[in-house]
C-alpha cells in the first residue's frame, strides 16, 4: 500500500470519528444555516471524501467489470502502449518537420539517424491528458530512454553537476567539441535554479560559439537545447512552430527563475476542483466550530485538533484551486496554439 493510500485512510478514519462525535452531541433545535453547517461539517466532509476515493487513491470502492476491452498498462505495457499510441492522430506535417529540422541543427549525423525515423512516425499527443500530456513530453522521454542529449529536461531542484554533465555530453556527442566549464566545486550546495547558475555555464559556451536555448513550457522544469549561436534565429522559429516560446540567458533573465517554486503536478480534475471549492466555502463554518468549541471547552484537544484540520483544509483548498486552474488554462492555451 503506497503512502498516498495510507494518508487517505488515516484522514478518513479521523473524519469518521469526528462525525460520530458530532452525531452524538448534535442538538435537535432550530438552527440557522451557518450553525447547522458548523454542527455537521465533518459529516459533509466525510461524504465528499468517501465519494472522491478514486481521485485520491486511483481505486474505486467497488470494481465494476466491463465487457469492452480496456487498456491495462500494468498487464502488458509494451503491447498496450503501442496500441494506444498507434490510435492517436498523426502530428501535423509542419510540427513534425520542425522537430526534424531542430534535430539537424543540434545533432550529429549519427544521432540524426537514430532520431529522425522516430520523428517521422510521431503522433499528436495534445489530446492525451493522462500519460504524456504533450508531444514534447513524449519526445523527451524517448530521448532520455535512448541516452540522446538533445532536448533535455531539468527539474528546478536538479543539482548543477547534472547540468554540467548534460552540457558536456551534448557537446561531445552532437558537435564533437568540448568547452571548459566552471568548476563544479563552486556549486556543491546549489541547484540549477539558483541565481546566475545558467548564466555562469552559458558564458564559456557563448565564447566558443555555442549556447543554451530554453523551451518555455510554463512548468516546474527547464528544457534546454545546446545549439550554435549562429543558429539562434532558426532554432527560435522552429520552437515556435512546435508550440512553445524560446528564450536564453540574454533575452529575459526573469524566465530563468522558477515561477512556481512549490508546484505539485496536479492534473485538472473536476471532482477534485469541486471538492476543494466546497471545502473552501465551508471553511467559515469550520472556523465557527473552533470558536464555539473554544468558548465552551477552552483549549481542549478536540478544539485544537479541529483548528489544525480547519487551517490545513483552508490552505490546501485555496492552493489546489489556484494550481488546478493555472495548469488547466495553461494546457488549454497550448492545445489551442
Amino acid at each position: 500500500m503506497n503512502r498516498k493510500i495510507i494518508i487517505y485512510y488515516l484522514i478518513l478514519i479521523v473524519l469518521f470519528f469526528i462525525s460520530i462525535y458530532q452525531i452524538v452531541v448534535f442538538q435537535f433545535t432550530k438552527l440557522g444555516i451557518w450553525a447547522f453547517l458548523s454542527e455537521i461539517w465533518a459529516i459533509l466532509t466525510l461524504i465528499l471524501f468517501v465519494w472522491s476515493k478514486k481521485d485520491f487513491t486511483g481505486k474505486s470502492w467497488f470494481t465494476i467489470k466491463k465487457k469492452e476491452k480496456i487498456y491495462s498498462f500494468e498487464e502488458n505495457n509494451s503491447f498496450n502502449e503501442e496500441d494506444y499510441i498507434s490510435a492517436l492522430p498523426e502530428l501535423n506535417i509542419k510540427e513534425k518537420q520542425a522537430y526534424i529540422s531542430l534535430t539537424k541543427l543540434c545533432c550529429s549525423a549519427e544521432i540524426q539517424g537514430k532520431i529522425i525515423p522516430f520523428l517521422e512516425k510521431l503522433k499528436d499527443f495534445s489530446s492525451d491528458k493522462e500519460d504524456y500530456m504533450s508531444t514534447l513530453n513524449y519526445v523527451t522521454e524517448f530521448l532520455d530512454i535512448h541516452n540522446i542529449f538533445f532536448i533535455m529536461p531539468l527539474d528546478l531542484n536538479q543539482d548543477v553537476e547534472t547540468l554540467e554533465w548534460r552540457i558536456t555530453t551534448s557537446l561531445q556527442n552532437n558537435f564533437q567539441d568540448s568547452v571548459e566549464l566552471p568548476s563544479i566545486s563552486n556549486y556543491q550546495k546549489k541547484t540549477v535554479s539558483f541565481d546566475n547558475v545558467f548564466e555562469d555555464y552559458d558564458t564559456p559556451l557563448l565564447q566558443a560559439g555555442y549556447q543554451m536555448g530554453f523551451i518555455d513550457t510554463e512548468s516546474d522544469e527547464y528544457i534546454i537545447v545546446i545549439h550554435k549561436v549562429s543558429d539562434k534565429e532558426k532554432i527560435e522559429k522552429l520552437i515556435d512552430i512546435i508550440g512553445y516560446n524560446y528564450f536564453d540567458t540574454q533575452t529575459d533573465r526573469r524566465l530563468l527563475k522558477p515561477r512556481y517554486p512549490f508546484i505539485i503536478k496536479y492534473k485538472f480534475n473536476s471532482i477534485k476542483f469541486i471538492f476543494s471549492l466546497v471545502i473552501l466555502i465551508l471553511c467559515p463554518a469550520f472556523t465557527f466550530v473552533v470558536y464555539t468549541g473554544f468558548l465552551k471547552e477552552g483549549l481542549s484537544f478536540i478544539v485544537i485538533f479541529i483548528a489544525i484540520i480547519n487551517f490545513l483544509f483552508y490552505y490546501l483548498s485555496i492552493y489546489f484551486i489556484y494550481d488546478t486552474l493555472r495548469l488547466y488554462i495553461g494546457n488549454r492555451s497550448k492545445t489551442n496554439a
